[in-house]
């Protein structure tokens, strides 16, 4: 499968619809899940069917995989919806997501790279439950050419947009989306 050039989000969108499962994992390629990781989501999901989403916690690590932090999430979705306010409630490289609860979301939108998960999550949210295991699922590598490491803007503007959209409307949400790529 190959997506050159086209974005995060077109990417995630042509890997989900070529998959044939259940359930969606999404993991970096230099991030390590733990040995269990998905065996104890799928268990989770499959006596949960209200949950649309399970996500966990995550060991932070450099590009030598040194651990040098943690990420702690809320467990809830009661919780998880609360804190969706201030911040993200899930690390998008430790979720599993049902397949169907994705499509019918409308997957993950280009206009909002660099918050694509954010977005995907508030939609997601609108229509079920989404939560984190209490378990460390992930060790999720921080390096110098990371997202999270990175001093972009890009990340933040995109973040403004889809809160936007959430709020107002995607109208709202897009025209800072299509303003922030006319700077660039």
């Amino acid at each position: 499968i190959r997506n050159e050039g086209h974005g995060i989000s077109d990417a995630l969108n042509v890997g989900i619809a070529h998959s044939r499962c259940e359930y969606i994992a999404r993991m970096d390629g230099d991030d390590i899940a733990v040995q269990d990781r998905l065996s104890r989501q799928v268990d989770f999901l499959d006596r949960n069917p209200q949950i649309n989403g399970v996500g966990g916690q995550v060991e932070r690590i450099d590009a030598e995989g040194n651990m040098i932090g943690v990420g702690r999430y809320p467990i809830e979705p009661a919780d998880c919806s609360a804190f969706i306010r201030l911040g993200s409630p899930y690390c998008h490289p430790a979720m599993l997501l049902k397949r169907t609860a994705v499509t019918a979301a409308g997957g993950y939108r280009r206009q909002f790279d660099g918050a694509e998960d954010l977005d995907l999550w508030l939609r997601m949210l609108k229509h079920g439950s989404l939560c984190n295991l209490d378990k460390t699922l992930l060790r999720y590598r921080i390096h110098p050419h990371s997202v999270m490491a990175s001093r972009s803007d890009k990340p933040l503007i995109a973040e403004i947009a889809v809160r936007l959209a959430d709020r107002f409307g995607d109208a709202a949400g897009d025209r800072v989306a299509r303003a922030s790529v006319l700077k660039d």
